[in-house]
């Protein structure tokens, strides 16, 4: 099972750090490490031992990025460029609060050269899918829309520039509900062993027809 990196530092303060200005890596207002990848602000929830630039992040860490994602009941399309170590693991946190709690997690899992997803959510997760066709020993990048207007929320994956909903290598109103909606308008990501050199929010790839 994998660790999830998170500590209960009070929340005024990491609140604080979330909402003050600073740009590459240093210290926000409540004490907190913060740091930017690429142009992306975030703030550490927890250093474990992650190395930190504007160009990556690598190792097992957590840390939740400065610009919210909107409403609770927004729909949004995460793009994730990393590479995992075997037996290691990167875990998209959406609509979440500022210690990456009460969210949805998209949970994704290498073995050998298999590429696993998992969804969870208020502590339950559905049944894991291998996401085929991706060669997990290898960089890639992943596009996971959340859509947590719709209850439960509904989730897709796709790896390449194809997001039509029958490309998608994980639908989860087909291959498993997602057990919840995620309650709050953070998101953030959750490393095990993994090297991540871009990470972005964009507007959803999939519209309910």
């Amino acid at each position: 099972m994998m660790t999830l990196y998170r500590d209960g530092v009070l929340g005024v303060l990491f609140t604080a750090a979330l909402v003050g200005c600073g740009g590459g890596s240093g210290v926000g207002a409540g004490g907190r490490a913060e740091g930017k990848l690429g142009t992306a602000a975030y703030v550490v929830v927890n250093a474990g031992d992650l190395q930190r630039s504007d160009a990556l992040l690598k190792g097992s860490g957590s840390v939740a990025f400065k610009d919210p994602i909107g409403v609770i009941s927004s729909k949004k399309d995460y793009v994730l460029s990393f590479s995992l170590d075997d037996g290691g693991s990167l875990a998209l946190v959406a609509h979440g609060d500022e210690h990456l709690q009460n969210g949805i997690e998209v949970t994704l899992s290498r073995a050998a050269g298999t590429l696993t997803a998992t969804l969870s959510s208020g502590g339950k997760s559905a049944a894991p899918k291998v996401l085929g066709g991706v060669n997990a020993a290898t960089a890639m990048t992943i596009n996971v829309d959340v859509h947590n207007d719709e209850s439960p929320a509904h989730i897709l994956i796709w790896s390449g520039s194809d997001f039509a909903e029958d490309k998608a290598l994980l639908n989860s109103e087909e291959d498993g509900a997602t057990p919840g909606q995620g309650r709050a308008t953070y998101w953030g990501l959750l490393l095990t062993k993994a090297s991540v050199t871009a990470a972005s929010v964009i507007e959803p790839n999939f519209f309910e027809k």
